[in-house]
């Protein structure tokens, strides 16, 4: 058999197939999702109320934007900039990052070929480095920006809090859509059904 008949029996496959299009679904809504909550989240730290319904945020362009010249994807770039700039993350996970964005553009634009030819070695690699970035950039939005920046959090009550458990919904939601997804488990839905 030659190798395309193989790769084309591989894709026809069912138990192939459709692992596949699981992970390649599951690695392309993690990354939209990190993309939209990182800049989000910094986008609405300059929020600043409304003038005729339309949002205004205050130094937004100055403090963020202005990082970055190119308009080509210039609030992410700008953003993780920023992000480097806070301490949040380190200069290899900014380029961690453009490995991610490649990796989600091959998915997104080559899906029927990398599904013919096989994913990248290092797809499940890379999907455990953006959970990762994912989790060390809500851990550090929360323990540096939201917690010290809410008012009816007082020091004290700060300085009880356990830094390292802090997480968010959005984080735990992208767990446990993994944990589903990738394993198939139904014990989500078994807890539900005791709780309810």
């Amino acid at each position: 058999m030659d190798d395309y008949t193989m790769k084309l029996k591989g894709f026809l496959n069912p138990e192939q197939l459709q692992p596949n299009l699981i992970v390649a679904s599951v690695f392309i809504a993690v990354y939209e999702n990190l993309k939209f909550s990182i800049v989000d989240n910094l986008r609405y730290f300059y929020f600043s109320g409304f003038d005729d319904g339309k949002k205004l945020f205050d130094n937004y362009e100055k403090q963020v934007l202005s990082k970055v010249v190119s308009k080509e994807n210039r609030q992410m770039k700008a953003t993780l900039l920023w992000l480097v700039e806070a301490g949040a993350i380190a200069e290899k996970d900014r380029e961690k990052f453009k490995e991610l964005t490649n990796m989600r553009n091959l998915l997104s634009h080559d899906m029927t070929k990398m599904l013919f030819e096989g994913f990248p070695n290092n797809i499940y690699e890379l999907y455990i480095d953006m959970i990762e970035l994912f989790e060390k950039i809500t851990k550090w939005w929360i323990a540096e920006i939201e917690l010290p920046t809410n008012p009816d959090i007082t020091s004290k009550q700060y300085d009880s809090i356990d830094l390292d458990g802090v997480t968010s919904v959005n984080l735990e939601f992208i767990r446990i859509m993994t944990d589903i997804a990738l394993t198939g488990t139904d014990k989500y839905l078994k807890m539900l059904d005791k709780e309810g």
